[in-house]
């Protein structure tokens, strides 16, 4: 799907993931996690119309109402700070800092926001899983699609 809002262009796919993760006895695996969602700043990156509360009309579309929105540098700014910061949160409550990483397997949304945060967290870009140059920006699946 297209979505242009003047002067916003953006791709969007669809995507499903998944990570199957097998039992192991050697102390490998998934350690821990850390899942959250977070609406502030929503009137940096939003569609004001389309939804239940303001259904889809000609009025709306007409008025740019369907359009996407987005303060681009707030919403990288904010994208940054908040990987970066539940990366620390992660890494605090399991005695562990950004040396102790073997791989980072972020959010695939954004090249620039991947790379920010490896830098702001002092990681070199070889301990970072980016594939977003194959599979596109998917939304919520797209850590899953770090391990494709």
């Amino acid at each position: 799907m297209i979505i242009q809002t003047e002067p916003l262009v953006s791709f969007l796919g669809d995507g499903a993931g998944a990570v199957l993760f097998e039992p192991n006895y050697e102390g490998l695996g998934v350690q821990d996690e850390y899942l959250r969602s977070d609406g502030t700043g929503r009137e940096y990156l939003k569609i004001e119309a389309g939804g239940s509360i303001l259904p889809t009309t000609i009025e709306t579309l007409q008025e740019g109402k369907n359009n996407l929105y987005q303060d681009g540098k707030t919403v990288f700014k904010y994208a940054v700070s908040r990987m970066a910061d539940v990366t620390d949160i992660i890494l605090e409550r399991n005695h562990l800092n950004a040396e102790n990483l073997n791989w980072l397997v972020p959010h695939q949304a954004n090249k620039r926001i991947i790379d920010a945060t490896a830098d702001r967290m002092g990681l070199t870009l070889d301990k970072v899983m980016v594939n977003i140059q194959h599979y596109g920006e998917h939304h919520f699946c797209n850590s899953s699609f770090g391990f494709v």
